[in-house]
């Protein structure tokens, strides 16, 4: 009938009810990718994956959205192939993110600790490092 919103609705309230449930999960995709929230409809059908491997209907649709998404990245954006998967890896983690969160599964995502620093450098002296000096002369 179109009404994606009310439906979206609906399918957060049957998951709230029962998570896991593969079916529900893909059919909150179906809306979600009506409505145009492609990262979320993504996130969806990859919950509904890992729920049933075997879920064709959400293995189906996720292909035929990341197919779509890789049409138009490639006559929008002009993303090399090795980059685009990256892009697609990125964006289905995130989506996964948001949609735990929206469905009230987690509270907070944490993201991994990354170090901005440089990697450091031993300190030479005479050719070598600072460690292998002190080592020797502790011989």
């Amino acid at each position: 009938m179109g009404n994606y919103q009310e439906a979206l609705k609906s399918f957060d309230y049957a998951i709230a009810l029962k998570t896991d449930y593969a079916l529900y999960w893909t059919n909150r995709g179906n809306a979600l990718r009506k409505l145009g929230q492609i990262e979320n409809a993504l996130a969806s059908y990859k919950t509904a994956l890992s729920i049933d491997p075997t879920d064709s209907n959400a293995h189906n649709w996720q292909t035929i959205l990341l197919e779509d998404l890789e049409r138009r990245s490639k006559e929008n954006l002009h993303i090399r192939p090795s980059s685009f998967k990256q892009v697609i890896q990125e964006t289905e983690r995130s989506a996964f993110h948001q949609a735990l969160l929206s469905s009230g599964l987690v509270k907070q995502i944490k993201q991994p600790f990354r170090s901005t620093q440089p990697k450091r450098q031993l300190i030479r002296v005479k050719g070598k490092p600072i460690s292998e000096l002190i080592i020797e002369e502790r011989r």
